[in-house]
């Protein structure tokens, strides 16, 4: 999932998959609701800024922790750049994790940054990127709670 600032952000995810054709020019292929595999594609890196790849996983997802699912990503740069990122959490109720910070402002081309922060304990709020590419966890919206 792409993050960015903010209630009503350019946030990318399994209800908004995105466009690869308008802002924030990412798309997002669908929501894999069982183990397998999505697939975010990223375009116009001059003016992305910085992305924030995350997860999310409630206990509607089935009871268990990151680790416990097995969960890794695996984010190429299309140019032959692989970083592969387990997610180790073993508690059941961090529901939330920023995985990457994909960083393209440097000058040698997009940087890929290992994050790996969950969210607190209980807590569905999401992270927040902000423009500088600093981190705020468990400071964006609740969005996938019907109320």
């Amino acid at each position: 999932m792409g993050e960015a600032q903010g209630k009503g952000a350019d946030v990318i995810y399994s209800k908004r998959l995105g466009s690869a054709k308008t802002r924030p020019c990412i798309r997002l292929d669908g929501d894999a609701r069982v183990p397998g595999r999505e697939s975010l594609r990223i375009v116009r890196p001059d003016q992305q800024g910085y992305v924030l790849l995350c997860a999310y996983s409630a206990l509607s997802n089935g009871f268990g922790s990151f680790r416990s699912f097995g969960a890794k990503v695996v984010i190429t740069d299309g140019r032959g750049s692989t970083v592969t990122v387990p997610l180790f959490e073993n508690t059941k109720t961090r529901y939330r994790v920023a995985i990457a910070l994909v960083d393209f402002t440097a000058p040698d081309g997009a940087a890929i940054h290992h994050i790996e922060a969950y969210s607190a304990r209980m807590t569905e709020r999401r992270p927040v990127l902000h423009p500088d590419g600093t981190i705020a966890m468990n400071a964006g919206p609740v969005e996938f709670k019907r109320r």
